[in-house]
């Protein structure tokens, strides 16, 4: 707010880039009132609002287990004629995760992909590591299914949370399966999975 207040006194008018960022560096340092009140302002300056205006601030609310105002976020910013990207929706899934609710996050994913934007491999890794983390071993492998069925390769993060949570000690064959696949630029990765029992 001090910032603005300066440039504006300078006669150097702040634009949405400006606002995006400082609403950036406010949730970066946890600051989320002052993330409001720069959007607020912005909204007040009749400035269009961007993606990126409100990502960080869904971000940081899924972190704080506040749902409902980050699905606020997220309605308004598609009422104002900005679709959620991977970006976006990354921001959400993550901070859901990071909050212990896989099985939104998970929601989240199937809306995300009925809307047309397919997660990318770290999406998956955030949602495999979820379901690690509270013992869903199967379900984390069959979203590496799917995530394959999309053509996506697994990479070294998604090697390195399968080998980290796995219930059972993986033969090493499943591992260098993986690992392979990991390290694959293109391959027949639903038969590599399925005959290796990963």
């Amino acid at each position: 707010m001090e910032t603005t207040g300066k440039m504006i006194e300078g006669g150097c008018e702040p634009d949405i880039v400006t606002y995006s960022t400082l609403i950036s560096c406010a949730c970066r340092d946890g600051k989320v009132q002052e993330a409001e009140k720069l959007l607020e302002q912005a909204r007040n300056r009749k400035l269009l609002l961007n993606k990126f205006s409100y990502t960080h601030l869904i971000h940081i609310y899924c972190r704080q287990r506040n749902f409902d105002r980050a699905s606020g976020l997220l309605v308004e910013m598609t009422e104002c004629g900005h679709n959620p990207n991977m970006v976006t929706y990354g921001a959400l899934i993550q901070g859901l995760v990071v909050s212990g609710e896989v099985n939104v996050a998970l929601t989240i994913r199937d809306k995300m992909i009925e809307r047309g934007v397919l997660p990318n491999a770290g999406i998956y890794n955030v949602l495999m590591t979820g379901l690690c983390k509270k013992g869903k071993f199967s379900d984390a492998k069959q979203l590496l299914a799917e995530m394959l069925n999309h053509n996506l390769l697994p990479d070294a993060y998604i090697y390195a949370t399968f080998t980290s949570f796995c219930p059972q000690k993986p033969k090493s064959s499943q591992l260098n399966a993986l690992y392979w696949l990991s390290n694959s630029q293109s391959c027949d990765t639903i038969n590599v999975v399925k005959s290796y029992g990963i």
